[in-house]
């Protein structure tokens, strides 16, 4: 799972994503197609103007006030209060959906916030629905940063614990990739993770 490093200096708090890759703890729910990758790096963890790596409260035309509630969600992933940052993020998301709407790259990084946290958090289920959630408007925006934001949506929904949820679900990301080939976004790199879903995804649908 990546590792979320939380930083939030007096003048500019920021939450930094940082990838590695270990094997996940649980078996993966079918032996034959093998536990899925974690593909892809951690959303950039927290609003941002142009999809860069890093968040930062003062992100070119970020609102002082946005600014701020970065800020309180920065200091509570620090502290580890993680049910709290979650809520903030969700918040977050909500207002600037409303007011921005969804595919604005303030909202959408929001959302993106907000599935990272509930992955920490062991919510891993609703991780994927958000991080899907981004996914698809990429997609429909021809956005080429839709395919990772699917991959990011498959390493959480490999610790779904669910067996219906995970078919659900796993049907989800491989109509995504579908939709990415057709349009030419999915990078050849991918080929191999649409691979092993596919797989457990058929295994599931055989005992469920």
């Amino acid at each position: 799972m990546a590792r979320f490093e939380v930083r939030a200096p007096a003048a500019q708090a920021r939450v930094v994503p940082i990838v590695n890759h270990p094997e996940p703890s649980e078996p993966p729910k079918s032996p034959e197609a093998g536990p899925v990758p974690e593909t892809g790096p951690a959303p950039a963890a927290a609003v941002t103007t142009g999809g860069g790596a890093r968040a930062t409260a003062d992100a070119p035309g970020l609102p002082a006030e946005h600014a701020e509630r970065i800020g309180r969600i920065n200091a509570s992933a620090a502290g580890g209060r993680l049910d709290e940052a979650y809520a903030d993020a969700s918040a977050l998301r909500e207002h600037l959906t409303g007011s921005l709407g969804p595919g604005h790259p303030h909202a959408l990084e929001a959302r993106a916030v907000e599935a990272y946290l509930a992955h920490l958090r062991g919510d891993h289920r609703e991780a994927t629905v958000l991080a899907l959630g981004v996914a698809r408007i990429r997609c429909g925006a021809r956005d080429g940063r839709a395919a990772a934001e699917v991959a990011r949506a498959a390493a959480a929904w490999q610790r779904i614990d669910d067996d219906g949820a995970l078919l659900v679900h796993g049907r989800e990301l491989l109509h995504m990739w579908d939709r990415l080939r057709l349009m030419g976004l999915l990078p050849p790199g991918h080929t191999a993770l649409v691979g092993q879903v596919r797989r457990q995804v058929d295994a599931l649908a055989a005992r469920v």
